[in-house]
């Protein structure tokens, strides 16, 4: 899949990425559903794993080496951004060039409405018309989202798809923002129904009913509160005066208001009836948050990374699901870490990554494998193209992954979901390409 992130603002930007999901060969023969056959009952408890590890508490990167690590990836990996950063005002031109880059994607990529009915140059012209920009000089607006919400590649909510019948991979999906997501808004439509967004991970297209406008202070001022909490789950439900409002996924930083018996109240961003900016509180569990960032430690990553076991697999995040890429970013988000949102990006944070043969001896590459990770799994993350899995560690000369993966194949269903995996699942173990120690 293809996914479009912001290295910086003044950096030209497009980057592909994605999770597996496409069938090895169209030939049409009837498909078995994938049976992950483990050794051990025990290979899906993170305990299992925190057992094998020496120090699970040691901490890996404390505060201050993080925040240098974070600023690598703003500033010198460029796949990051942070709201403080953002320039007052932007040329046509450049603000153009990105919203044409998505455009020609899904130009080029949907051939099919979800109806398997096909795209027509009509449908294409008049988007075009609906994202016109007729100024030279375009000014920074500041706004957060008020919920959930859906960023696409052009202005609409058409479902897109490449193949007919491929409902499961809308193209015009490129992720999802949690409420309180920061944004710079570079143009709205000519229908004023959408804005185009730099989020701190990528761009797009978002819808304004889901956002509301602030100034650039009031914004930093809500994203940089030092009393905050960090929601740990893969989703917890948000209530507000009793009444649900939405729900959150892992990783999302909010401003911290009181305790109360099981509940924690925060400060969520909220719309008025004029579209700007407010703050109200809400309830979350107490048991789905965190004060304050995790420790980064082994048995941090390994315990929240295992919470989304089972979880279905979604392009883009969209309908509740999660893709690769998005896994491995929500998980480290709960420490701090801010992971590119982007599979191959994210292989080449730090400053300990190694290249890794394909096609060797498959015992060689795993030896090779667990010993770039001599203290066991959490830390090391491992791509192949279009994908990115977490090490777990080896148990009976097998080394294992935690991933979020469709993983269907030319005689096999998709797996689709947050799996343990032995890292020849597909063939895995001849397509890693690389191994990123997140330290």
């Amino acid at each position: 899949m293809k996914r479009y992130l912001l290295p910086t603002i003044l950096t030209t930007f497009l980057f592909f990425i994605g999770c597996e999901n496409k069938a090895e060969d169209k030939e049409e023969i009837k498909k078995e559903q994938i049976v992950i056959v483990n050794e051990n009952r025990h290979l899906n408890i993170p305990q299992f794993w925190l057992s094998k590890i020496k120090n699970p508490n040691a901490i890996i990167m404390d505060k201050a080496q993080i925040e240098r690590f974070n600023q690598q990836i703003r500033y010198k990996n460029k796949t990051t951004l942070r709201m403080a950063d953002i320039n007052s005002t932007y040329t046509d031109v450049f603000v153009k060039s990105k919203i044409d880059k998505l455009f020609n994607d899904i130009a080029q990529n949907g051939k099919f409405f979800e109806d398997n009915s096909t795209t027509e140059q009509n449908f294409f012209n008049g988007i075009r018309s609906n994202s016109f920009i007729s100024t030279p000089i375009l000014e920074t607006r500041f706004a957060m989202t008020t919920s959930m919400t859906n960023e696409k590649l052009i202005p609409t909510d058409r479902v897109i798809l490449k193949e007919k019948g491929d409902i499961k991979f809308d193209r015009n999906q490129n992720d999802v923002l949690d409420i309180a997501t920061p944004l710079a808004v570079l143009h709205t439509s000519k229908d004023n129904l959408w804005s185009f967004i730099l989020s701190p991970s990528s761009f797009g297209w978002v819808k304004n009913s889901d956002i509301a406008f602030g100034t650039k202070e009031e914004i930093n001022e809500f994203i940089n509160n030092p009393n905050f909490i960090i929601t740990t789950s893969p989703k917890s439900g948000l209530t507000s005066s009793g009444v649900y409002h939405d729900y959150i996924r892992m990783g999302v930083r909010l401003p911290f208001v009181m305790e109360n018996n099981d509940t924690t109240t925060v400060f969520i961003p909220f719309r008025d009836g004029n579209g700007k900016f407010v703050t109200t509180n809400a309830e979350l569990q107490r048991s789905d948050i965190h004060h304050g960032y995790l420790d980064y430690t082994q048995k941090n990553i390994i315990t929240q990374a295992f919470k989304f076991l089972n979880e279905p697999y979604s392009w883009g995040d969209k309908n509740g699901g999660i893709d690769c890429s998005s896994f491995m970013r929500q998980v480290f988000l709960t420490v701090g870490i801010e992971l590119p949102r982007n599979s191959l990006r994210q292989s080449q944070v730090g400053d300990f990554n190694v290249a890794l043969p394909q096609n060797i001896d498959p015992i060689a590459k795993q030896n090779l494998i667990k010993n770039l990770s001599p203290n066991g799994g959490g830390t090391a993350l491992l791509h192949l193209a279009g994908h990115i899995v977490l090490y777990l560690g080896e148990y009976n000369g097998t080394s294992y992954i935690l991933h979020g993966v469709w993983g269907e194949a030319n005689r096999t269903l998709p797996l689709a979901r947050v799996a343990v995996t032995p890292i020849e699942f597909n063939d895995y173990i001849d397509k890693i390409d690389s191994s990123t120690q997140i330290k």
